[in-house]
């Protein structure tokens, strides 16, 4: 994990050190603005280690406790820049059919199938035979008509008797269930399916009832690294972004670095990291 985290920030770095950050103080990190590649690296040199972190610690526990098969399909929804596909890249034994849905093309993204639409537009036969599918942070990007739509197109595709879901949700504290942003959407999926001749199963991981408006989290609160020894955040580029106004060309020439407070921190506890991973069945099985 320590090389795959060094050599995709040494790539993006090398980039954005020869940016102008100016614009960065007013956008914020948002979708709109990731085809700008100065935001799209600033997001990833944030995000790109505890992302690819949280999602390895979500397949994991999908491999582990829930998925026994060689073989993957695996349809990534809201994809990104494919952090998610990065950590597959971590358990090589599985072989990985994977296709990821994005409305932007990101420049960083590696090398996969990638269908450049709004998930509401595919036809869903797209969807057909997929075994597991991932919603990487997008749900609270997505109203509750998209959601509806996305959902009734997974319910018209052809898929196997048996389905899996993993969700990372949008939060700041985890072990706060008021505090996981995105539950409420999914739940939209959650009941599309039932209501369609799926249930829920009981090997699920979370054990209890209407585990869709449950969540799994990392008990106790502390760095990644106490999670992952393997998880290194390059401490240069850390430097960089906790120092990013002092470190900017433009300080002495433009008058809004003046009032600019651009400096931000690398993301890197585990407090951020809320998911579940959910596998429905038909009701015939």
């Amino acid at each position: 994990m320590t090389q795959l985290i060094n050599n995709f920030l040494n790539n993006v770095h090398t980039n954005f050190l020869q940016k102008e950050w100016c614009g960065l103080n007013a956008t914020g990190l948002t979708v709109a603005n990731y085809q700008n590649s100065c935001e799209e690296e600033y997001y990833l040199l944030k995000y790109f280690p505890a992302y690819l972190a949280e999602y390895y610690i979500e397949y994991k526990a999908f491999f582990e406790k829930m998925y026994s098969h060689d073989s993957l399909n695996i349809v990534s929804i809201g994809c990104g820049a494919g952090i998610d596909y990065h950590s597959l890249s971590l358990f090589p034994n599985i072989q990985i059919n994977y296709t990821g849905i994005d409305v932007v093309d990101w420049q960083y993204r590696p090398d996969f199938q990638f269908l450049h639409q709004d998930i509401s537009t595919i036809d869903s036969s797209i969807l057909d035979d997929t075994d597991l599918f991932v919603f990487p942070k997008i749900l609270t990007e997505l109203s509750d008509d998209t959601v509806l739509i996305m959902a009734e197109k997974i319910v018209d595709a052809t898929l196997p008797n048996e389905i899996y879901f993993l969700v990372s949700y949008i939060t700041d504290e985890s072990s706060n269930k008021d505090r996981v942003n995105g539950k409420n959407k999914f739940k939209i999926v959650c009941d599309t399916l039932i209501d369609n001749g799926w249930k829920l199963s009981p090997e699920n991981i979370l054990d209890k009832d209407n585990s869709c408006s449950q969540h799994l989290f990392l008990k106790e609160e502390k760095g990644i690294r106490g999670y992952l020894k393997d998880f290194v955040y390059p401490p240069n580029i850390s430097e960089l972004l906790i120092n990013l106004k002092q470190n900017c060309n433009n300080l002495d020439t433009k008058n809004e670095c003046i009032h600019c407070n651009i400096n931000t921190f690398p993301m890197m506890n585990s407090k951020y990291i809320a998911f579940n991973i959910l596998k429905f069945i038909k009701n015939d099985n």
